[in-house]
This record gives C-alpha cells, sequence and structure tokens, in this order.
C-alpha cells in the first residue's frame, strides 16, 4: 500500500526543491518574453548519429500547426502558464467560431484520440463543450465530447499536508496541465481521408486549443483465452454497461481465477469499478484497452477509486505471478491528496507482467512499492494524471518498462525511487528503454533517485515544463533515507528536447540532464553516450545540489539548441568528455559561479561548440531577445502564418564515400546507373516528380536525377540489405530529395540501423530545401546474417522516405555485380535427415506442416501483406510457416511419440511480423527444462520479416517427449513460427 512510508517524498519534495531553488539562485526574480525566440523554434537536428527513438507507436501522432487549419498557431513557447508551453511541441493552434484544423491521414485509421484544452469555468471545475468533425468533408452524426473539468491546476503546488488538496483549483496565478484526451470510434478511413475539427454554432466553448491528434488502426476486440473465466458470466455477472457497481463481481472471479489456475476475462464493455481489484497469481486480461474499460471515482472523501493492486509489500509477501493486459482504467480524479491511493495499478508485483493497459485521470498511473523483482511494463499508454506515470518505489529490482508513452503527467513521467524506509538496499538493475515521455508539467521526464545499475536508454523525453529537467539523476533524501548511486547508471541513445528549466518565481534551474548530488557526493559511476539533446532554454547538461559528482563519462552526445552546454553549482565535477558536441547555443562557456577548477573534465577529442576555458557568473538572461508573438482574444482576427524560414544550405558538398560500391537502390523507382531498381523493401508506396531538376549541389559525387525523383515512403518501413560479411564494417549512404513539402516541420521522421538510432526527428526541408538533394553518411557494421537492416519510422509528421541507398566497402576488394545473390546462412544438416514432424504453428497445414496442434495455450497471428525473406536460412519452410505464428506471455509445445532417451535435431523457425527494432521483443527458450536461448531477438537477429532458423541436438525424455518451452525475457511476449524436428 502506498502509506503514509511511501508518502513521504510527495509530502515534501514540493518544500525540499522550493528551498534549494531559492537559495541556488539567490533570489533573483526574473521576467521572461511569453514565446521563444526563433533559436528554439524547430532547431534541425544534428547529423550526428545520437539519441533515442522511444517507444514504436501503435498510431500516428499528427500536430495541429503542421496540419492545414485557419485557426491561430501560437508557439514555439517556453513561458509557464501559457496555453502553447504545454502543447507536445509547445505549439498548438487555437480555434474559435468557425475555425478548423485539417489533418489529411497517411495510413488507414478507425479511431481518433485528441489532446485538447477548453477554458475552466471562470469559479474553476471545468466546463464541458463539444467539437464537430468531417470525414473527407462529411459532418459526422455525433461531435467529440470534451471536458475540463481533468485539468486547469493553478499556483504553486503544496506538499505540506499529505491529506490536503496539492494544487488549487481557483482560477488565479500560473496556470498547468491545462490539456486533456479524448478518444473514440471513427468510421473506417483509408490513407489520404481527411479529418476536420470545425468550430460550429453548436459548439459552445469560447476557443478550443489542438496540440495533436493520435490516429490508429484499432484491431478487432481480443478474444477470451481458452478457458477462461469471464466476469460478466454467471455466477459474477458483472455489469458492461457501467449501470452497476462491477467492483464484487470483478473481484470474485479473479478470486477464482487465482485458486483455480485460470485466467480473467473481461470482455467488451465499460465497467463501474470504484475500490481496488486485489490481484495475485492471475492472468486478468480484456478485450482490448479501446473495447474493457474499467472506470470510477471513488465512493468517500477518502476512498481510492477505480484500480488494480497487488498485495502490498509493505504488509507481508508481495503478490506473484500477476498478468494484466489489454484494458484501459480511467480513473475521476480532478486533485492531488498524496495520502489516497486513487492510482490507476499499484501495490507490489513480483515476477509479473503488464501489457498493453491504458490509464488516464487517476493519480499515479502505476505506483509500485518493493522490495520484489520481475515486473515487466510493455506497450501501454499513460496520459492526464494528477502525480507520476510509472514510479519503481523501494527496492525495486530486475524490472522494467519499454515502449510505453506517457504524456501530461502531473509528477515525473518515469521514476526509480530508492527510498530506504524498511529496506536495506534501494532499486537494482532497473530499465526504462525504448519509452516516449512527452509534456509532463511538473517535474522530470525521466528520474532516477540512486540505486545500483539502472539505465534510462533509447527514449525521448520532451517538454519538461516546472521543477524539473529532461532526465533527472538525484542523490537525495526525501524523508527517509536515499540509497546511493552504485554500479554504473546508464543514461545512453536518448532523445531529450524543449525542456524549460524553471523552478519557481521564473527562476532557470533545471538542465535537460540533470546531475543533483544533494545528500552528499555522488561518485559511483555514470554513462552518458550517444544522447541528443535539443532545445533545452536553460543549460543542456547541469549539475546542482552542492556536493562533489565524479565519474560521469560522456561520449558522442550533440547538443543542438541551449542558453549553454553546461551549467555548475557544486564545487567539483570530474569526469570526461569525447565527441560533446554543441550548437546553437547563446553562451558557449560555462555557466557558473563555482570557479573553473570545479570543472575538472577531462576532454578528450571530438569536442565543438562550446568552452571551459571561461565560465560566466550570476542569473542567465533569456536566450537572444525573443520577439513574442502576440496572442489575440478568441474572436479576433488570427495573427498570420510567419513565413517560411529559407533554410540555409551547407557551405560545401557532403563528400562520396570512399571505397567500392556493393550495391546502390534507386528507392522507388527504375535501374539507373549503378542503381539498381527497388529492391529489399518489406512495405510502402512510389512517388516521383520528374518535372524539374533536383539541385545536387550539396553532395559529392550524386546519383543519377532518377534516383532523387523517385522515392518509397509509408508510415514505417525497412530495407534489409542482404549477401554481406557478417561483423565486417560497410559505409552506408542515404539519399533524400524532398519532393512534397515546401515548409519546415512538414515531414519530420527517423531513421535506425540494425536496430540502433542513426537520425532522430529529420526535417529533409528544413536541413536543406525544397528538391534540393541530402546525403547522410553512417559506418555500420552488417549483423550476424550478414545484413544491414534500416527502418524508417515516423517521427513527429507525416510519413518518412527514401530516395536513395548505396552500400560501401571501405577496404576496397572487387565490386559485385549489381544484384548480388544472397547466400543464405548454412545451418547444420542433420545425418541422416529424415523429417518425423513439423508443425506451423499459429497456422494451418502447408507443405509437409501440419497444423498448429502439441500446444497448451496461446493466441494465433497472421501477416500475408508481404513475403517473408528466407534468404538467410537452408531449405525454408513454405511462405505460410513464416508469415504465421503462436505467441503468449509464456507457452509450451510438447512434442509426442518419440524414442525415449533418443537424440533428435529440433529446429525452430521464426521472422518478426510486428517489431521494427531491436529491444522491443526479447524472450527465452528451454527445451525439456534446459535453457537453450536466452534473451533472444528475432528482430537484432535477422531484421523485420526475415526468416532465422535456430537447430539444437536435444534428447526425448523419459516419457518420449520433447517439451519447448517460451517464456518472456525482458520484453514483450515470446512467438514461434515453425517447429521441425529430424532424426
Amino acid at each position: 500500500m502506498q502509506d503514509a512510508k511511501s508518502n513521504i517524498r510527495t509530502k515534501i519534495v514540493g518544500v525540499t526543491i522550493a528551498l534549494l531553488l531559492v537559495v541556488s539562485a539567490v533570489g533573483i526574480l526574473l521576467d521572461f518574453p511569453h514565446t521563444a525566440n526563433a533559436a528554439f523554434a524547430r532547431i534541425p537536428q544534428s547529423t550526428a548519429s545520437t539519441g533515442g527513438s522511444g517507444a514504436t507507436l501503435p498510431y500516428v501522432e499528427m500536430e495541429a500547426h503542421s496540419a492545414t487549419t485557419n485557426g491561430t498557431i501560437q508557439g514555439p513557447d517556453y513561458q509557464l502558464g501559457d496555453l502553447a508551453s504545454d502543447g507536445v511541441d509547445r505549439t498548438i493552434v487555437q480555434l474559435t467560431s468557425g475555425k478548423s484544423v485539417q489533418f489529411t491521414l497517411p495510413q488507414s485509421a478507425n479511431s481518433i484520440n485528441l489532446r485538447y484544452s477548453i477554458p475552466d469555468s471562470a469559479s474553476g471545475g471545468g466546463i464541458n463543450a463539444s467539437l464537430s468533425i468531417y470525414i473527407n468533408g462529411v459532418k459526422q452524426a455525433n461531435d467529440l465530447q470534451l471536458t475540463s473539468k481533468y485539468s486547469w491546476l493553478y499556483g504553486t503546488p503544496g506538499f505540506g499536508d499529505c491529506n490536503g488538496n496539492v494544487w488549487s483549483q481557483s482560477p488565479g496565478g500560473t496556470a498547468h496541465h491545462q490539456f486533456d484526451e479524448v478518444h473514440t470510434f471513427l468510421p473506417q478511413m483509408a490513407a489520404g481521408s481527411t479529418v476536420k475539427l470545425q468550430v460550429d454554432a453548436e459548439n459552445t466553448a469560447p476557443w478550443y486549443a489542438i496540440d495533436v491528434a493520435d490516429f490508429q488502426q484499432v484491431a478487432a476486440p481480443v478474444a477470451a483465452p481458452a478457458g477462461a473465466i469471464s466476469v460478466t458470466a454467471a455466477p459474477y455477472n458483472a455489469d458492461p454497461t457501467g449501470a452497476v457497481d462491477a467492483t464484487a463481481a470483478i473481484q470474485s472471479a479473479v478470486n477464482d481465477g487465482s485458486s483455480q489456475g485460470k485466467a480473467v476475462y473481461i470482455p467488451q464493455g465499460n465497467y463501474l469499478v470504484t475500490s481496488h481489484i486485489v490481484v495475485n497469481n492471475v492472468t486478468l486480461t480484456g478485450a482490448g484497452p479501446w473495447y474493457s474499460v474499467l472506470g470510477g471515482a471513488p465512493t468517500t472523501s477518502t476512498g481510492t477509486g477505480v484500480g488494480i493492486f497487488g498485495n502490498s509489500a509493505y504488509n507481508g509477501a508481495p503478490s506473484s505471478n500477476v498478468n494484466i493486459s489489454n484494458l484501459a482504467i480511467e480513473g475521476q480524479i480532478t486533485n492531488r491528496i498524496d495520502c489516497i491511493q486513487d492510482n490507476g495499478i499499484g501495490g507490489s508485483l513480483n515476477n509479473s507482467s503488464i501489457s498493453n493497459v491504458w490509464i488516464e485521470h487517476t493519480k499515479v498511473g502505476m505506483w509500485f512499492d518493493g522490495p520484489f523483482s520481475g515486473l515487466t511494463i510493455t506497450g501501454s499508454r499513460i496520459d492526464s494524471t494528477l502525480a507520476d506515470g510509472i514510479n519503481f518505489h523501494r527496492g525495486i529490482s530486475n524490472s522494467s518498462v519499454t515502449q510505453t508513452v506517457i504524456r501530461g503527467t502531473g509528477d515525473d513521467g518515469l521514476a526509480m525511487w530508492s527510498d530506504l524506509g524498511g529496506v536495506s538496499t534501494g532499486d537494482s538493475n532497473d530499465s526504462f528503454n525504448y519509452d516516449t515521455v512527452q509534456s509532463p508539467y511538473l517535474a522530470n521526464g525521466i528520474a532516477i533517485y540512486g540505486g545500483a545499475s539502472n539505465s534510462a536508454t533509447n527514449d525521448v523525453v520532451t517538454g519538461s515544463q516546472y521543477r524539473g529537467g529532461g532526465i533527472m539523476l538525484d542523490y537525495e533524501d526525501f524523508g527517509n533515507p536515499t540509497a546511493p548511486f552504485s554500479g554504473t547508471t546508464n543514461v545512453s541513445n536518448d532523445t531529450i528536447g524543449q525542456v524549460a528549466g524553471f523552478g519557481d518565481q521564473g527562476i532557470q534551474q533545471f538542465g535537460a540532464l540533470m546531475f543533483w548530488a544533494d545528500n552528499g557526493q555522488i561518485s559511483a559511476p555514470f554513462t552518458v553516450s550517444n544522447d541528443e539533446i535539443d532545445s533545452s532554454y536553460f543549460a543542456a547538461i547541469s549539475f546542482d545540489g552542492g556536493n562533489p559528482t565524479s565519474n560521469v563519462a560522456m561520449n558522442n552526445v550533440n547538443i543542438n539548441g541551449a542558453y549553454a552546454a553546461f551549467s555548475n553549482k557544486v564545487n567539483s565535477i570530474v569526469g570526461s568528455a569525447s565527441n560533446v558536441t554543441a550548437s546553437g547555443l547563446t553562451l558557449t562557456n560555462l555557466w557558473s559561479c563555482e570557479g573553473l577548477q570545479a570543472f575538472q573534465i577531462t576532454q578528450g577529442t571530438g569536442n565543438s561548440g562550446w568552452s571551459a576555458a571561461s565560465e560566466t557568473c550570476g542569473p542567465p538572461p533569456p536566450p537572444g531577445t525573443p520577439t513574442p508573438q502576440p496572442t489575440p482574444p478568441p474572436g479576433t482576427t488570427p495573427t498570420p502564418t510567419p513565413p517560411t524560414p529559407t533554410p540555409t544550405p551547407a557551405p560545401t558538398p557532403s563528400p562520396a564515400p570512399t571505397g567500392t560500391l556493393i550495391t546502390a537502390i534507386n528507392a522507388g523507382g527504375g535501374a539507373s546507373g549503378s542503381y539498381v531498381a527497388d529492391t529489399d523493401f518489406n512495405q510502402g508506396n512510389q512517388f516521383s516528380d520528374t518535372s524539374t531538376n533536383i539541385d545536387t549541389s550539396l553532395v559529392g559525387s550524386p546519383a543519377p536525377q532518377g534516383v532523387w525523383q523517385t522515392c518509397r515512403w509509408n508510415s514505417s518501413f525497412t530495407y534489409t540489405i542482404p549477401g554481406l560479411t557478417a561483423g565486417h564494417t560497410y559505409t552506408l549512404r542515404l539519399d533524400w530529395a524532398e519532393l512534397s513539402f515546401q515548409n519546415a516541420g512538414a515531414r519530420i521522421f527517423n531513421v535506425a540501423v540494425n536496430g540502433n538510432a542513426v537520425v532522430n526527428h529529420l526535417d529533409v526541408y528544413a536541413t536543406v530545401g525544397y528538391k534540393k538533394a541530402l546525403a547522410k553518411t553512417f559506418t555500420v557494421t552488417a549483423n550476424t546474417s550478414g545484413q544491414i537492416v534500416i527502418a524508417f519510422t515516423q517521427g513527429g509528421a507525416d510519413n518518412p522516405f527514401i530516395n536513395g541507398i548505396e552500400v560501401w566497402d571501405p577496404a576496397g576488394g572487387p565490386a559485385p555485380t549489381p544484384t548480388p545473390a544472397p547466400t543464405p546462412s548454412p545451418t547444420p544438416t542433420p545425418t541422416p535427415k529424415t523429417l518425423v514432424m513439423a508443425i506451423n504453428a499459429g497456422g494451418s497445414a502447408t507443405g509437409s506442416f501440419v497444423a498448429d496442434t502439441d500446444y497448451n495455450q496461446g493466441n494465433a497471428f497472421s501477416d500475408t501483406s508481404t513475403s517473408i525473406n528466407t534468404s538467410g536460412v537452408t531449405n525454408p519452410a513454405p511462405q505460410g510457416v513464416w508469415q504465421t505464428c503462436r505467441w503468449n506471455s509464456s507457452f509450451t509445445y510438447t512434442l509426442p511419440g518419440l524414442t525415449a532417451g533418443k537424440s533428435y535435431t529440433l529446429q525452430l523457425d521464426w521472422a518478426e511480423l510486428t517489431w521494427h527494432a531491436a529491444g522491443q521483443r526479447v524472450f527465452n527458450v528451454a527445451v525439456n527444462g534446459n535453457t537453450v536461448l536466452s534473451k533472444f531477438d528475432v528482430y537484432a537477429t535477422a531484421g523485420y520479416k526475415t526468416a532465422v532458423a535456430k537447430q539444437f541436438t536435444v534428447t526425448a525424455n523419459s516419457s518420449g517427449q520433447i517439451v519447448i518451452a517460451f517464456t518472456q525475457g525482458g520484453a514483450d511476449n515470446p512467438f514461434i513460427n515453425g517447429i521441425e524436428l529430424y532424426s
């Protein structure tokens, strides 16, 4: 339970930070203009291969200000309390009567999730209003129903009374938490459809602010697991309409599921739940978060409202073996009271999993109290909370959050808090990996408070506003002692952007990446590598808290827009910096009042754009001299959209790669020069514009015009370049020319190679302009299958694209033929090779493979939209095997009728059909109780929709069986496509 012990941090953290802010900033009050200057308006990303890709979104996120609108565009805005400053990228569109914003869908969708704001009422408490929606010009019968009941908080948070409201809800003072979200199904829409939001006569709010719209193709409801208990069946009879409180009925079903070893299924419906459902040793699953919704307010002033909780480690043993999935939790919390557990999911969950869960309008999305180990959270969404998104509190180990999106939280988006109250160790070996945190209105995007060997990697954190930074590394006591940092804390391959850095009284305090040594010195190692820091209103990297910090190793960090690269408020910083590059700084020397001797960072090679040779002491002014854009009152003529800036081209062309050209692909087009016709892609669309030539002056040895004039595009797609030498280093050059958009911010996307992000938030137009060639070169290593896998994903606006792909061998050597035939990776050939059985997991009979059989549980999935690349497998199974699979959190296949004690050759076949990046699915395989694969990642091994086969020599057990067990290994669920057994 989140009792008084676990609430100590929230009770006093505000007071603690407020005191630190006043003392460390010597009480100086600064008055900032209301709009950031042009230096902070969409600074183009660096070309360095730094930063993280964050979560792979199940939807396309579209920014209103990049859509078609006759409304008022506000921002970019960094001023605390301004409406636009609470937007995902600090830019929003405000609509008044008759105004609209129209989105053109880049992919099919049947739903919308809208992040919006409408005004508060004059006395607080919110208003309700509708907003018209048009699809392809046709007004829909049902308007979107919006409310500001769950938004609009004011002033300075007060943490002095654990049983009192933290925020004021009476209008006045600085506004916080100005946006909320609403989602609903829409008619099926094809790619290219238009969705317009318009203020019509019946839409009565004084104004509507539109931030982002998420369009998703929501799949059909998930069926009940075999043999599961349904909460709506007798004797439980939970009401799926929400008219009758279903708390007791669901709890009874959960209790029976636990005692009987059965899963518990929540069918499609809206269920009224007014207190916590307590779970232990049970699977609780629904039809999907768009279908199975638990919602409800507390029934008393000290109630807890809707939630799913494990047993508390504070009160005894934690719950174990709990699996929660495929449901939504909709709280009804309007203010934060820290002594009440108004959380979506909580308690203590040992060796458990949470996946595909959506939580809104609770105090904390998920708060866990240790000690316990082995919790995995994957593929979930949390938005519009009053406090943290997810918090690992007190002695939690070997646990992770992956592929999760958190937006609009009222405290840390993701936190590990190593509170030592009642335990001897802090959090350890925990990870936040491939997550996205957007627009926390209080505290940090990600925070690690002490602990051992924890990590935040491959994440994207943007928009932190007040009393916090992007990623905070904090050794600070909050009532109870906090475990000091130990082991190596890893903050790598992350992107941190648009951090305001404000504390109380407008004092700039927090860096995008921040070390805070308040309780004592920090001396354990920190690895800070391959990180991207963009548009930080204060410092990119800051040191604070008053105590020395050491063992900070920084390498390959790119800073793109900040007041200063480093700020310092401690007397000693010891570490190293290599390849730390900065551009767009207001202050190129240190912002510090500690003296140059305090900054004991050993500088290696590759540093640029900043200097530790001098320092500036005193309060930082606003970056540059911003020119505010006026914000018209509702109903007045909107400010004209500013003209599109003219990009500044690079002064010299990018050089051509050296060595031998291995392959060159004309993406989306036919053979041209040394470029072969488009090949090795998995999906997507072709586009060409040959009306005018492309300006290739910025590219050395450019491709033919036919390459620049054609492209492949899609919401996501990959190219898998085969036939390379595994482990060999190559030079990869990617070629682009923007053929469609003529304004910055209209198309922004990401690129990863073999699972590693190489380009984040690339905007080709903003980099070079319209119909101008851009080439980027990367040093890459072929994977173990002799492949280079290039993945293109959305990065904020429209769809990714590519014109040309070149692979060079810098070591030289004979050039291959233009279309080299891939050489399959040899697989052992059993002797004699006699097929005993072959199973098409998740599918029907095909070739020598029988229909799926001999499994104990799980789900079937198929994707027959494209063929699977089987070039890396000898004698591959039919396509129908690779295109279907069985998956579950855990499952087994038991192959019967074998000769006890006899050796067989077992071949397991996989093709990743879902994920597009390494680390998104990691699992284990054991045969007859012996582990044969640990933390296996199919994508990292072979790529997307590419076959991989593994062979093992196994012995049938005393019952003449081979038992193959698949279990989770760190991310998502295990799966299998085909099983082959030879004698």
